[in-house]
């Protein structure tokens, strides 16, 4: 018999029962920025419910905030503990943190605790934009157009000046 049994860290486990080590770094990493706030309103109410309603109010947000304006204090610890006893598991909290897209915190839940890889992202190949829309528009020649380089030099000069000032040049200025 081993020496010491380790409690492994599964999705079903209880918030509760994460290491102290996790909850310092989802604070450190929440509560920058107030990231806290992005997590917060993904809390459910009821766990596993089909319909979302969010588990806090305005003012126990406040509660929070103030909370973590003390010395030592953490709006994310302080929800983390609140929830926690509500019976809330890991499975919950990596749920939250994804759906606020807050997914440094979710991925270190993920690999660092129970030993998975990242989280799926929100994002996906048919939110990234075309090709068509991050490429400027250019000009378009009709082949059977003669241009001479003088029109082309004439156009590009042209084009620069009016992005910079608004205003384009006269056709009967000269290069």
């Amino acid at each position: 018999m081993p020496a010491s049994t380790e409690n492994k860290i599964t999705e079903e486990t209880y918030i509760r029962h994460l290491p102290y080590s996790s909850i310092r770094y989802l604070s450190s990493h929440l509560d920058p920025d107030q990231l806290w706030k992005r997590f917060v309103i993904h809390v459910p109410k009821k766990l596993d419910s089909q319909n979302f309603q969010e588990r806090y109010s305005s003012m126990q947000v406040k509660l929070f905030e103030e909370k973590g304006m003390k010395h030592s204090g953490s709006p994310t610890r302080s929800i983390i503990d609140d929830w926690g006893t509500q019976n809330a598991r890991v499975k919950h909290l990596l749920k939250a943190l994804v759906e606020g897209e807050l997914y440094a915190a979710a991925d270190h839940l993920s690999i660092k605790i129970l030993n998975k890889g990242p989280v799926p992202r929100k994002t996906t190949i048919s939110m990234l934009p075309s090709h068509s829309e991050i490429l400027p528009d250019l000009p378009t020649f009709s082949p059977a157009e003669n241009i001479d380089c003088r029109d082309e030099k004439k156009y590009l000069v042209n084009k620069d000046i009016s992005e910079l000032t608004g205003q384009s040049l006269d056709d009967d200025i000269r290069m």
